[in-house]
């Protein structure tokens, strides 16, 4: 059999600064295109502050609204597959995404906990995957293993009026609601939820249980 090719590594230097530009151009893009109304940006605190952003995830432009509309560069974590596809794979190294699989995520974290060591913020869609019909479900515990292992709080986000290809259901009808942040030590999956609901959703939609993942190691320890 022939051998697998390697995978690139995952690319964690700083940003490069070809990407500032980039990023700028995309912005007004995104502006252009969503219109988003955004409150709750001052939760955000200023560079140099590491933070876990905790949003729903409803649509495949959910990461192109939030960095749209976040005052900082935000390091999302990525489903594997699209991070190393070809046609993405340029990008997602540039924006210093980090890839992650269901089932073997505990090294995915790790780089997350790393990122939060160099003070930036990292966004994870504790979903860990859109959801098909815009109701929250059930969220996985590793936005929880993170915050736990760092200390670093977490601001819930809130996404609405998103089709689930990405476009607004109308031209000014996507909001981003940041919400107050939670310290660490309350940043559970079931306080984080509280926020995320949408109107008329009591409660999300449950997942089948799976075996508790082992914590990862505290900042300074591992």
């Amino acid at each position: 059999m022939p051998a697998p090719v390697a995978k690139p590594p995952v690319h964690d230097k700083p940003v490069h600064p070809f990407y500032f530009w980039l990023l700028r151009v995309a912005k007004g893009l995104g502006r252009f295109i969503y219109r988003p109304q955004v409150f709750g940006t001052e939760h955000i605190p200023p560079s140099g502050t590491p933070l876990i952003l905790a949003p729903n995830h409803i649509s495949y432009g959910d990461a192109a609204i939030l960095q749209t509309v976040s005052p900082r560069h935000l390091r999302f974590l990525v489903f594997e597959p699209i991070y190393y596809h070809r046609a993405l794979n340029w990008v997602m190294r540039l924006m210093r995404t980090i890839p992650i699989m269901p089932g073997r995520s505990t090294g995915a974290l790790q780089k997350a906990v790393e990122a939060l060591q160099m003070n930036h913020i990292v966004c994870i869609f504790p979903e860990g995957e859109i959801s098909p019909t815009g109701e929250l479900h059930q969220l996985r515990r590793g936005v929880e293993r993170l915050a736990a292992a760092t200390g670093a709080s977490v601001v819930p986000v809130r996404i609405d009026g998103l089709r689930r290809w990405g476009p607004a259901k109308k031209r000014g009808q996507a909001t981003v609601r940041f919400f107050p942040a939670l310290p660490a030590a309350e940043a559970t999956v079931e306080n984080i939820a509280k926020f995320l609901l949408p109107p008329g959703q009591a409660a999300p939609i449950a997942a089948p249980p799976k075996d508790a993942p082992a914590p990862l190691p505290e900042a300074g320890k591992g």
